[in-house]
């Protein structure tokens, strides 16, 4: 898993961006976001992902 990184969902706030290859680990999921993606955290708590700029 060279060159990803793993980051914890849960010390994430609202507005949060993680921008790929990264893994989210949520306690009941994993987000997977692949390189040239990016994912911002919701205020509902869903992830929206799209491309990266």
């Amino acid at each position: 898993m060279a060159g990803k990184h793993i980051y914890d969902g849960e010390q994430f706030g609202a507005g949060a961006i993680v921008t790929g290859p990264a893994l989210i680990q949520e306690p009941t999921t994993t987000v997977v976001i692949k390189d040239g993606w990016q994912a911002q955290l919701h205020e509902t708590g869903t992830y929206k992902l799209t491309r990266a700029a």
